[in-house]
């Protein structure tokens, strides 16, 4: 009677390890969670698939503590058992159990808390994914709106302006040149004659001086 009711526990705590192993990848994959809908393309749960699946664990590890708890008070109260040898043959199966369902318990534990990181850190992603495209469309607006895009054509007023500035500056010195050269006596031409008559004025002087020394 005992054996086949520590058997039956055993069986139901591999059945839930098994399930778990089984839908692990599923459960901690972040696709499918963000509105709670799981797309048919991807593989992963969606919100409302994980809580089934941890409502049906919860439900089962519930189910097996209460076994183990219920076995070990029937062996305690059996007033038939030999305490030498049946009672701590039994007493030793009730805590192997009760480790087996600790360990299914973590597993279970550790599978929530990887699936909240990763869920956490896809939120975030989805945050900042979503801000650096309300910042790219704002960039996007402000260049739009802003006068940058009439710079064209105030290039082309500028340029159309120095063109006649050019044209302008290019009269005035022609007309210069041709004043320059309709005026031949103008303050140029005097100042050359004057440099003319100082060269000859400079030699005369010289040749004066070699004069004198010859006399001498």
């Amino acid at each position: 009677m005992y054996t086949s009711k520590a058997d039956e526990i055993r069986n139901s705590l591999t059945e839930l390890r098994d399930l778990i192993i089984s839908r692990r990848k599923d459960y901690i994959s972040a696709v499918g969670h963000c509105n709670g809908f799981a797309l048919s393309t991807s593989k992963g749960m969606s919100e409302w698939e994980r809580k089934e699946m941890d409502d049906e664990t919860e439900c089962a590890i519930r189910q097996c503590s209460q076994l183990i708890r219920s076995f070990q008070q029937q062996i305690r109260c059996d007033q038939n058992l030999r305490a030498a040898d049946q009672l701590i043959h039994l007493e030793e199966v009730a805590k192997i159990l009760n480790n087996y369902l600790k360990r299914v318990t973590k597993m279970i534990t550790e599978l929530r808390s990887v699936r909240l990181r990763r869920t956490a850190a896809m939120n975030r992603m989805t945050k900042l994914s979503t801000m650096v495209q309300l910042h790219e469309n704002e960039m996007r607006s402000r260049k739009q709106n802003s006068p940058g895009n009439n710079q064209e054509l105030r290039e082309d007023q500028y340029n159309g302006t120095n063109m006649l500035l050019g044209d302008s500056q290019g009269a005035s010195s022609t007309a210069k040149i041709s004043d320059s050269t309709e005026h031949p006596h103008s303050p140029s031409s005097g100042v050359r004659r004057r440099r003319k008559h100082t060269k000859g004025f400079v030699r005369f002087i010289f040749l004066e001086r070699m004069l004198v020394e010859t006399a001498i």
